[in-house]
């Protein structure tokens, strides 16, 4: 029995979007609470129709598939699809934040995050581990957008926390603003990542990111 999609906007923040992991249907949702149920006789869901397309093709499964590091919680698997430069993917290279396009193995492990939900922040916010690098959160230094290790301190929990929102550009797709710096977003601008503050339309489209399946789940070796 096939699932009928929604179209993908439709089916993105604040909704659940719904994917299969295997032992059964997982829901993703940043913004609110989520419903999920396996469709009786169903082994497979129909990848979704619209919306930018994943490198190699069609989305799979992601989901709550290991421990992270903060406690041995779990997290959905994501990865950070640019609006504005639809081939080029959020990703980290010697621990800073880069936008850039994937074309290797090790490129997708570097654009796969563990969403953390609530954040260290406590209610309200998300944290993002890497998959390559467990233990390391999205990180604000110095506005500068890296992945640090957990130090366990205060000032660590609210820069490694962020508020999922509705995208700036997009309210169907996502942006993440800061918890101690409230006026300012994860943004790329030259194909780095920053944490900074605007209100133009470049602006706007530079904050905002559409999330995929993760891309360490996608396409064959």
């Amino acid at each position: 029995m096939a699932l009928t999609s929604k179209p993908l906007a439709s089916r993105l923040l604040p909704t659940c979007v719904v994917s299969w992991a295997g032992a059964g249907w997982v829901g993703l949702s940043l913004l609110g609470g989520c419903s999920t149920a396996k469709p009786s006789g169903s082994t497979a869901v129909a990848a979704p129709s619209g919306g930018p397309q994943s490198p190699g093709g069609e989305g799979q499964s992601a989901g709550q598939d290991a421990s992270s590091s903060r406690g041995g919680r779990q997290g959905d698997l994501i990865s950070l699809q640019s609006v504005n430069y639809p081939e080029k993917f959020i990703r980290f290279n010697n621990l800073f934040g880069e936008l850039q396009a994937i074309n290797t193995s090790e490129d997708r492990s570097d654009a796969s995050f563990r969403i953390i939900k609530p954040g260290f922040a406590g209610a309200g916010t998300v944290s993002l581990e890497s998959v390559n690098h467990p233990g390391h959160f999205f990180c604000q230094d110095n506005f500068r957008i890296k992945i640090s290790m957990n130090e366990g301190s205060s000032t660590f929990s609210q820069d490694a926390s962020f508020r999922a929102v509705p995208g700036l550009a997009d309210p169907h797709q996502i942006s993440f603003q800061s918890v101690n710096y409230p006026s300012r977003y994860i943004r790329h601008r030259d194909f780095h990542l920053f944490l900074e503050a605007g209100n133009d339309r470049l602006f706007r489209n530079d904050v905002t990111f559409h999330y995929h399946p993760v891309l360490s789940h996608l396409l064959p070796e």
